[in-house]
């Protein structure tokens, strides 16, 4: 079929919730339910599951595992949703750390940052206290000479208000 590898909602949830049962420390375990799946493996697909990861509030380190066996065991290789798709479950799990982390290692591969991208790791920032280093992101943002939008605004200004920083 013309259509089976594009990732389906149904598709991604349903993976999901089988890693989410998975020990993400058990390597093999993470890829033999990858492998079980039996899907046509592309960046697109891999950025589905790893939204769908986030949302079910699967481990992180699960999600890390999947972009491990499909960059090692399918030849995947990263594009900016696959990292946008990290660095915001990074976000989600409150390790702005590891979410520039992620951050770097994109930069490394040359790949892009784009407006989400900088959205993430400014929320990020905003969920660890770090209003500063959210300004910090923001600057390199503009230096960039990527437009901000309404979100990025709006995780300023929460970056601000949980750091007390009302003014």
């Amino acid at each position: 079929r013309a259509d089976a590898g594009k990732p389906k909602l149904q598709w991604g949830a349903r993976l999901a919730g089988k890693l989410k049962g998975v020990d993400p420390r058990n390597a093999r375990a993470v890829h033999a339910v990858m492998d079980e799946a039996g899907l046509w493996w592309d960046a697109r697909a891999v950025s589905t599951l790893l939204k769908e990861l986030r949302n079910a509030r699967a481990n992180l380190e699960v999600s890390f595992q999947v972009v491990d066996w499909c960059r090692r065991c399918k030849g995947v290789g990263s594009d900016v949703y696959t990292y946008n798709a990290l660095i915001s479950a990074c976000e989600k799990a409150g390790e702005s750390d590891r979410a520039f982390g992620v951050y770097a290692d994109m930069r490394r591969e040359g790949v892009a940052p784009e407006v989400i991208t900088y959205n993430a790791l400014i929320s990020a920032c905003e969920k660890a206290g770090q209003s500063d280093r959210a300004f910090g992101v923001y600057a390199d943002m503009r230096r960039e000479g990527v437009a901000p939008d309404v979100i990025t605004y709006n995780a300023l200004i929460s970056a601000c208000e949980k750091a007390g920083q009302s003014d």
